[in-house]
């Protein structure tokens, strides 16, 4: 079995939460493994050296597996933002899965590159404290694959659902904005619900944020942060869910989250500004707010 939606991206714009919010619904079956990717690369020759690949689902058996309780429910969904910024997951998607929904949830573009700079902060993979120098250094980071290479690259919206666009109905794609989800989580989350097709009265129990960014205040809150990947297992073997996620919103309270300085914000407008236009174009939906 394989899903009937997709949840494309992007990143940093709200999916952890989303995914949480979707999984709540009775009608809606969403695997354990958020970001499975799959998709991102099963096409042939597609770049594999990438640290994504490294924790993503590589077979299509293993990727099947992870819908083997999918039977019976309404709606089956796959939440990776690895989507939006591949080349090939559109196609890949298409001919696996023609008639997928598709639903991506953006955030403003300069928002969403100085919040992903402010993640890899906060998990002691960014090591710049200035966020223009991490900016101009982007090219030369990404070059080389490395995840803080791509602060800019992942906020352009309009080149990446250009894709979709082109192999999809407009029908099946239905975009939604963080700022939107944030302020009036009940009425979005039913207008995504009847968009899947399952019951659009539901309203999920907790609509709190996960997965915020910000620059560590402790030493030792950094270190959490830092060894996340190697703490999370043993964290879910010993300590209940609901128990897992108050310890986890009372840490990420913590963090402190600078101000993006002015001169950095309208340069990064600028360099957004087209892209916008395109968005604009393809969607029908007005975007001029982030541009001020």
């Amino acid at each position: 079995m394989l899903p009937n939606f997709f949840v494309i991206g992007a990143y940093k714009s709200g999916t952890t939460s989303l995914y949480e919010y979707l999984a709540q619904h009775p009608q809606v079956f969403l695997p354990r493994v958020k970001e499975p990717n799959y998709f991102a690369f099963a096409a042939p020759g597609e770049k594999r050296e990438t640290p994504v690949f490294q924790k993503s689902v590589k077979t299509l058996d293993e990727y099947e597996a992870l819908y083997e309780k999918a039977g019976g429910f309404v709606a089956i969904g796959d939440v990776s933002p690895e989507y939006m910024t591949s080349h090939s997951a559109c196609r890949t998607i298409r001919a696996s899965v023609p008639h997928a929904r598709l639903i991506a949830i953006l955030r403003n573009p300069v928002e969403r590159a100085y919040s992903d700079y402010l993640m890899y902060r906060r998990d002691g993979k960014e090591h710049l404290a200035d966020f223009s120098q991490a900016l101009e250094a982007q090219a030369e980071r990404a070059a080389r694959l490395d995840p803080t290479g791509f602060y800019i690259s992942t906020g352009f919206y309009g080149e990446q659902l250009a894709r979709y666009y082109e192999l999809f109905p407009a029908a099946r794609i239905k975009v939604f904005l963080l700022e939107e989800l944030q302020s009036d989580g009940p009425r979005v989350l039913s207008r995504m619900f009847e968009f899947l097709g399952v019951d659009p009265a539901f309203v999920p129990g907790k609509l709190t944020v996960h997965n915020r960014s910000g620059v560590a205040s402790s030493y030792w809150i950094g270190k959490l942060f830092q060894y996340k990947n190697f703490l999370a297992p043993l964290a879910r073997r010993i300590i209940p869910r609901g128990l897992r996620t108050n310890i986890r919103r009372r840490i990420e309270d913590s963090l402190q989250r600078p101000a993006l300085p002015p001169e950095v914000r309208q340069s990064l407008i600028e360099t957004y500004r087209a892209d916008l236009q395109l968005l604009q174009r393809l969607t029908g939906r007005s975007f001029s707010h982030w541009l001020e």
